[in-house]
């Protein structure tokens, strides 16, 4: 990179740096703009780590553009904290919104109340999927809503295909390689808000070379057939920091790919497995049937659903790895964003810090600090993932999914029958497991060397959430000093 690419990339990052700064303070309580700036700074940072590749570490500007990335992370953690906060709703029964009143002429009539309209459009709905979910005509909802006073905040904007592409062709300029996702969020957080098929006619008109040429890339793949949320949950664990003794453990509904948990532990117990899985129930209602592999941390699930559901029918499919595809292109994403930066930074406290994996101390301290930080970005992870657009599913979310599919099987009562268990929840065409066919990993948690008065000091004296500038670092010597001063 010459001087003139380098000052006018480093005017760009610095730009990014203070809008993000403002955005966080001036609009705190909009999620969709926190989450577009949180994009545009893992972008970001992408681009720095490119940068890092191709200069010498013993550098000046090797410091400098670390120093970039620490600064990065903090505000990367201040918007995961806020996002979190604005998004930590827990989901909502349906149920309760929907009434229906008996009466002596006609059939019942079904009631919405101000509050399932209201959930409704705030996970993106229009009136028309409201109606078909209810089962009742577009008119009824409107009366309803008018008859409540809804205002409707879903108003599309009134722009011109002219002004639209300019706006198109500034985005652009500004991030050559957004996907449609994003450029819609940019326009939303604009104050902006269009149907879909114009965004993507206007950038046919802008950008027909790159859509086409995005769109050649795409392979056709085989249907993934699941007739409706809570039909099948894929449980599976994720085994790439089994080398610092820490296992993730995951769930993801079939039919929506909305994740039902995701979770990471310093074990592999069957109890810990099932512990993560009924807090999931809680939340979203007992799956049908769940398919994973034979694993003993899966026996305890296994056995919970042949008590629930019952026997020879399927409730727990096990089988290999190799036919629970359906989870693994979440282990990619979650290997990408959230075990890459982790490994790297306890790869690093190897290198530089000495952190031995056989040392009690050290695996004690490691666990303290990052346990909860990787479960904190793997909450965050969730957010994101759950509220992303499937291009397939016609850009609903798999929140989406789940809540449309949940209306309408409530209101059907819908239950598979004569499922071929040998083939159902498979995704034939789906990707290769992330963990080489491994299916019995035996983890035990790392012992606690503190008396329980010494661990009450430790946890009032270091917060492993708080934030130490040094991607958790600090802490995590921090506790080595407090542990050798008192063990």
């Amino acid at each position: 990179m010459n001087n003139t690419a380098y000052l006018e990339f480093m005017n760009y990052a610095n730009e990014k740096i203070q809008r993000a700064r403002q955005c966080i303070i001036q609009f705190n309580d909009n999620v969709n703009l926190l989450e577009v700036q949180e994009e545009q700074l893992e972008i970001l940072v992408s681009m720095f780590n490119r940068l890092l590749l191709n200069i010498s570490e013993n550098g000046e500007l090797y410091q400098v553009i670390l120093t970039y990335l620490r600064e990065i992370q903090v505000l990367l953690n201040q918007y995961m904290t806020q996002i979190s906060q604005l998004g930590d709703e827990e989901f909502v029964d349906v149920n309760l919104f929907i009434t229906k009143k008996i009466s002596a002429i006609g059939r019942p009539k079904i009631v919405i109340s101000i509050e399932a309209l209201r959930l409704f459009r705030r996970e993106g709905f229009s009136y028309t999927d409201i109606a078909k979910m209810m089962g009742v005509c577009t008119k009824t909802i409107k009366r309803r809503r008018n008859e409540l006073n809804i205002p409707d905040d879903l108003v599309y904007t009134e722009i011109s295909n002219e002004e639209l592409d300019n706006l198109l062709r500034s985005i652009r300029l500004q991030q050559p390689y957004s996907g449609q996702q994003i450029i819609m969020g940019m326009i939303r957080s604009l104050g902006i808000k269009i149907h879909r098929e114009r965004l993507r006619d206007s950038l046919h008109r802008i950008d027909t070379f790159g859509t086409l040429n995005r769109w050649s890339q795409i392979i056709p793949r085989r249907k993934y057939s699941i007739a409706g949320p809570n039909m099948l949950w894929h449980i599976d664990g994720h085994h790439k920091l089994i080398r610092w003794k820490l296992v993730i453990h995951g769930g993801i509904d079939g039919f929506s790919r909305m994740i039902v948990y995701l979770r990471c532990s310093g074990n592999n117990k069957a109890i810990t497995v099932l512990s993560y899985f009924c807090e999931a129930v809680e939340k979203f209602g007992i799956p049908s049937r769940v398919r994973g592999d034979r694993g003993g941390e899966n026996i305890k699930v296994a056995e919970w659903m042949i008590r629930k559901k019952g026997i020879n029918r399927g409730s727990y499919i096990g089988g290999s790895s190799v036919h629970n595809q359906r989870i693994e292109r979440l282990w990619k994403d979650v290997h990408r964003v959230i075990v890459m930066l982790f490994s790297s930074i306890f790869y690093f406290l190897e290198d530089n810090y000495g952190l031995n994996i056989e040392n009690s101390i050290h695996m004690f301290a490691l666990h303290y600090i990052f346990i909860p930080r990787i479960n904190f970005a793997l909450e965050t992870f969730i957010q994101s993932w759950n509220y992303h657009s499937l291009r397939t599913e016609s850009h609903k979310t798999p929140r989406q999914l789940f809540l449309e599919g949940m209306v309408r099987n409530n209101l059907r009562g819908l239950e598979e029958v004569g499922v071929d268990l040998n083939h159902y929840g498979i995704d034939w065409e789906g990707p290769a497991p992330t963990d080489e066919g491994i299916e019995q990993v035996n983890l035990n948690s790392v012992a606690n060397i503190l008396t329980n008065s010494q661990l009450f000091s430790l946890q009032n004296f270091i917060n492993p959430l708080s934030e130490d500038g040094n991607f958790g670092i600090n802490l995590y010597l921090r506790v080595l000093e407090f542990v050798n001063n008192n063990v």
